[in-house]
C-alpha cells in the first residue's frame, strides 16, 4: 500500500487525519491563496486544494496525497484566513446574525492512476448575533488567525453558532473526514484495515 501524505500546514487537519490511526507524513505547500478576479468560493477552494495536492505530488509522486482548503462566504464576500487582528474583527462583524456557507475543498492524489480527484463539501452555518465585546473576548480566547472566517469551532467558536448543517460534520473543522474515509477505502485503506490500526 502506498504511503500517505497530508499536504497541509493546518494543525487541525493533522489532528483529524490522525484519528484514522494510520501513519502519514506532512508537507507544507507554500501557495498564494489570493482569489482570482471574480472567482467564486466554490472554484477557489477546489483550485487551492488541487494546487496543494499537485505541489505535493511533484515531490512525492508515489504517495497517496490528501490536501484541502476552506473558505467562508457571507454577503458576497469570501472570508479566508484573516491577515490581522483587525481583519478578524471585521470578518466576525460580517458573520454576526447571518447565515453563511463554508466551502471545503478536498483533493486526493492516487499514485496508481496518477490522477487528482477534487470534491466539494458545503456547510451552512447560522451565526448568533453578537457585539464587539463578544468578538474581542472570543478572539482573545481562541486567537483563530489561521482559520477561515476567524472562527475555530473545535475551540470556543461553537458559542457563536446557533445552527450548523452539513453532510460531513468534520468539514467545518477543515477536513471532511467522512469523505476522506470514503475516498481512501477505494485506494486500499479499507474499514477493516483502519479499525485494525487501532488494535
Amino acid at each position: 500500500m502506498s504511503s500517505l501524505l497530508l499536504a497541509s500546514s493546518s494543525s487541525e487537519r493533522h489532528r483529524l487525519l490522525s484519528k484514522l490511526g494510520i501513519p502519514f507524513d506532512t508537507i507544507h505547500p507554500d501557495i498564494d491563496e489570493t482569489p482570482l478576479p471574480n472567482e467564486m468560493p466554490v472554484d477557489l477552494v477546489q483550485r487551492l486544494s488541487s494546487r496543494k495536492a499537485d505541489i505535493a505530488r511533484s515531490q512525492q509522486p508515489k504517495s497517496v496525497i490528501i490536501a484541502g482548503d476552506q473558505v467562508i462566504s457571507v454577503q458576497d464576500s469570501i472570508l479566508s484566513k484573516p491577515l490581522s487582528h483587525d481583519e478578524a474583527i471585521n470578518q466576525l462583524r460580517l458573520c454576526s446574525g447571518q447565515t453563511v456557507t463554508s466551502y471545503s475543498g478536498l483533493s486526493i492524489y492516487a499514485p496508481k492512476t496518477t490522477t487528482i480527484e477534487t470534491v466539494l463539501v458545503t456547510t451552512t452555518i447560522v451565526y448568533r448575533e453578537f457585539d464587539d465585546e463578544t468578538i474581542h473576548a472570543y478572539l482573545s480566547v481562541d486567537q483563530p488567525y489561521e482559520c477561515a472566517g476567524s472562527i475555530r469551532l473545535e475551540g470556543m467558536g461553537f458559542l457563536l453558532i446557533e445552527e450548523l448543517t452539513s453532510c460531513d460534520p468534520y468539514a467545518i473543522h477543515g477536513l471532511p473526514l467522512l469523505t476522506v474515509v470514503k475516498k481512501l477505502s477505494a485506494l486500499g485503506y479499507t474499514l477493516p484495515k483502519l479499525l485494525q490500526s487501532h488494535l
